[in-house]
């Protein structure tokens, strides 16, 4: 028993000290300028830059801005990326002592996930041509989530939907989706977030067959409007 005390006193790296009173306990207080000389730290060191990357098995110490708060990086799972800010697509309120956190849905489009987003945009044709009227509604990833128009035709047609960024050819592209268009009739088709990976694209036939190339005539369908996020 050193000194008195019932247990032996080491210092931080594991030698033995002899005596309590010899003990190191770090050479400088708190609120004072850090002199590097101290053991171990007890609490860390301010400074004003951020964090930098460390080695791998390098031992650190806890950073604090210059107001004494803690800092912390969010890193992603499996990862030695920071979380990247987002913008905060509104205004967080005025007020002292709030944390404003911006979050987002994800869906899985098959692939990777996806923010969930509203609907932001919509191609418009304006009125048909005398023609299989093939077109790019979006060039690039999107979510069809409504098309609405109007058929003056006495009978009935077909819009095709494929996954192009560039003009679907109708005798050799194969549509993702094929929906009859009913005769003199407006429609309001619901397609739920269907997702396109590469573009929307379209055209519209007499026949449901995939290459059916058989045009329709000048005015057919008017008001088309695909709706979709991007």
């Amino acid at each position: 028993m050193a000194g008195g005390y019932p247990f032996q006193p080491v210092d931080l790296s594991g030698s033995y000290i002899g005596d309590a009173a010899a003990m190191v306990v770090g050479t400088v207080a708190s609120g004072v300028a850090d002199d590097n000389s101290a053991p171990a730290k007890v609490a860390g060191v301010a400074s004003a830059a951020a964090p930098g990357p460390v080695g791998e098995g390098v031992r650190q110490q806890l950073t604090f801005n210059l107001r004494g708060a803690a800092r912390i990086v969010l890193m992603g799972a499996n990862s030695n990326s920071e979380i990247s800010g987002g913008v905060v697509s509104r205004a967080m309120p005025a007020a002292a002592n709030r944390l404003g956190v911006n979050s987002a849905m994800l869906k899985f489009n098959g692939v990777s996930f996806d923010p969930v987003t509203k609907p932001n945009s919509a191609y418009r044709g304006i009125s048909s041509t005398a023609s299989v009227n093939a077109y790019v509604a979006k060039n690039g990833a999107c979510e069809c989530t409504r098309i609405i128009g109007f058929s003056t035709r006495a009978t009935l047609c077909y819009l095709k939907l494929y996954n192009k960024s560039t003009t679907p050819n109708v005798a050799i592209d194969v549509p993702v989706l094929t929906i009859p268009i009913p005769p003199t009739a407006p429609f309001n088709i619901p397609l739920d977030e269907f997702y396109f990976s590469a573009g929307l694209s379209y055209a519209i036939t007499v026949s449901p067959i995939d290459a059916d190339a058989t045009a329709i005539a000048a005015g057919d369908i008017v008001g088309l409007n695909i709706v979709f996020a991007a």
